[in-house]
C-alpha cells in the first residue's frame, strides 16, 4: 500500500526461509503483480474460502477449542511480550466460570479475545515508553476488530461481544464501547478480570512482570475502585491459586 508492487515483492523475497516458506515465496514473486492487483477488488475471506479445495474440511463442535487455540497462538506470536497470553486468559476465565456452559464460552472467548491485536502495529505494542494520543486510540480500537473478526466466523460469531469485552469497565471507563455496568454480564466481568491478572503477571515492554501477590493486590484495588467486579476478581484469583 505504501510503495507499490516492487517493494512488496522485495519484502517477501527477503523473508524467504525466515518468516515465509521458500516454496511459497518462489510462487508469489513472479506473480506478485497479478496477485496484488486483486487485493482491493475482492473480499479476502470469501476468496480464501472459495479457493479451499473441495470437499471443504469441517470441524466438529467438540473440536472448536483446538481451532480457537490455533488462532490464539498465531495472534500471540505477533509480539514477544504476548506469547501464551491468550491461553493463560482462557484458562483463568474458564477456571473462574460459575458453571459448565459459561466455562466453555469463557474458554473459547479467552482464546479469541485478542485476535484484534493484528490491527495494531508492533511498534505500538512493543513500545517501551508512554504511548501518544494517536497510538492510544489505535490500541483502544483493537477490541472492535476482535468483534469484527470473530463475528465473521459462523461457529464463533455468538462469542463476538463477549470476546471483545475484556477492556470494558464497570464505571464506564473501558473500551472500545464504554459499556455501563448494567450491560456487562458475569462472563464479561470474569474475562476482564482474567485479562488484567494475566497481563500483570507477564512482562511487558514498559515494565517487568508483577509477582503474583502484587498482581492480586492490584486486581483487588481495581475492584475496590469500581472498575472491575469484586466477585469476578476473587473467582479469577482462586483459579490462579490464591487463597
Amino acid at each position: 500500500a505504501a510503495g507499490g508492487i516492487a517493494p512488496a515483492r522485495d519484502a517477501v523475497a527477503q523473508r524467504s526461509g525466515g518468516h515465509l516458506d521458500p516454496s511459497l515465496v518462489a510462487a508469489f514473486v513472479p506473480a506478485a503483480g497479478d496477485l496484488c492487483a486483486e487485493l482491493d477488488e475482492i473480499d479476502a475471506l470469501t476468496a480464501a474460502l472459495e479457493a479451499e479445495p473441495r470437499p471443504h474440511s469441517r470441524l466438529p463442535a467438540h473440536d472448536l477449542a483446538r481451532c480457537a487455540l490455533a488462532l490464539a497462538d498465531v495472534v500471540d506470536l505477533k509480539s514477544p511480550w504476548t506469547l501464551g497470553h491468550s491461553s493463560t486468559v482462557a484458562a483463568l476465565a474458564a477456571g473462574a466460570a460459575s458453571g459448565p456452559g459459561d466455562r466453555t464460552r469463557l474458554r473459547l472467548a479467552g482464546l479469541l479475545h485478542d485476535v484484534g491485536r493484528v490491527s495494531v502495529p508492533n511498534g505500538i505494542w512493543d513500545k517501551p515508553g508512554a504511548l501518544t494520543a494517536a497510538e492510544s486510540e489505535r490500541v483502544r480500537l483493537h477490541p472492535h476488530y476482535t468483534a469484527r473478526i470473530v463475528s465473521r466466523i459462523p461457529a464463533f460469531a455468538p462469542l463476538a461481544s463477549l470476546a471483545a469485552a475484556d477492556h470494558e469497565r464497570l464505571d464506564g471507563s473501558g473500551y472500545h464501547r464504554g459499556l455501563p455496568a448494567s450491560t456487562i454480564d458475569e462472563p464479561m466481568r470474569v474475562l476482564a478480570a482474567a485479562d488484567v491478572y494475566a497481563a500483570l503477571t507477564a512482562p511487558r515492554a514498559h515494565r517487568p512482570a508483577l509477582p503474583d501477590g502484587e498482581a492480586a493486590r492490584v486486581l483487588r484495588r481495581e475492584a475496590a475502585a469500581g472498575r472491575l467486579c469484586a466477585h469476578a476478581c476473587e473467582a479469577v484469583l482462586e483459579a490462579a491459586g490464591h487463597d
